[in-house]
């Protein structure tokens, strides 16, 4: 009787942007981690020009990937804008009274009014 094996392929990524004693915060070490994975999963799409459609449906782009909503509203003429950016990660500053990830994320998406020097200039 035969057995037949199982074999698998591991492809082991190391950033070159990783240096010996290089200090680094958890973020870089996550982007320094997740671009090359990203990068080999278009390759192995064998597609020759990369559009946001392939980069958003990779493996890495279905678990990371998102979109960040940005809604402006004038006060004074009522005018909207409202802007969709593509990302892969989200950073939120952790400072105050924060004891959740939860109540940080609702700090980072309550309504701000925006004024004097950060005021938008109305039509």
């Amino acid at each position: 009787m035969m057995e037949s094996k199982e074999t698998t392929s591991v492809k082991v990524f190391r950033s070159s942007n990783l240096g010996h004693a290089k200090e680094e915060d958890a973020h870089e070490l996550l982007s320094y981690d997740i671009d090359p994975l990203q990068s080999a999963c278009l390759k192995e799409s064998r597609t020759k020009s990369f559009n946001s459609l392939e980069e958003e449906t990779t493996l890495i782009g279905l678990a990371f990937g998102g979109y960040l909503r940005s809604k402006i509203k004038c006060m004074k003429c009522g005018g909207k804008s409202e802007r969709h950016e593509r990302m892969m990660d989200l950073t939120v500053e952790i400072e105050g009274d924060i004891a959740t990830l939860e109540e940080d994320l609702d700090k980072f998406t309550c309504t701000e009014v925006v004024d004097g020097e950060n005021k938008y200039k109305c039509c």
